[in-house]
């Protein structure tokens, strides 16, 4: 996986701080939807969430795309409430991508080099949640 570091330093180092911590081993895959994204990151196997550190400041101005296979970190209505949890873009989602009109999109952190070969998009066939686990995640 490649990381922009450059362009999303603190979604990077946010990100990897999370792997190093080996917090996304056991998680889940929790939201999918076919063509659009899928979400994980923050929930156990029994959907209970999982503790985070801290939000992040939204790095959505870095110029960075929501094109399909890209990683960003998700976050609620608030847009500096980025912590664990990320998605990835099934598709190009432009629609995310920080505009005039859209000013608080997510920060892609990571490029499609590795993620798309491990996703079978499209189709996305949605599968149970249990059987979408995270055994290990190292970088």
């Amino acid at each position: 996986m490649e990381l922009f570091d450059k362009e999303a330093p603190l979604s990077t180092e946010n990100f990897l701080k999370y792997v190093d911590d080996e917090h996304f081993d056991g998680t889940i895959f929790h939201r999918i939807v076919p063509g659009f994204v899928i979400q994980g990151g923050g929930l156990t196997t029994d959907f209970q969430p999982k503790k985070t550190r801290a939000p992040i400041a939204n790095e959505a101005t870095n110029g960075l795309k929501n094109e399909r296979g890209t990683l960003s970190m998700a976050r609620t209505n608030d847009v500096n409430s980025a912590t664990s949890q990320f998605f990835v873009n099934l598709s190009d989602n432009a629609f995310l991508d920080h505009s005039k009109r859209n000013t608080a999109t997510p920060s892609s952190a990571a490029s499609p080099k590795a993620w798309m070969s491990l996703i079978r998009s499209p189709p996305c066939v949605p599968a149970p949640a249990s059987s979408i686990r995270t055994r290990r995640l190292r970088m």
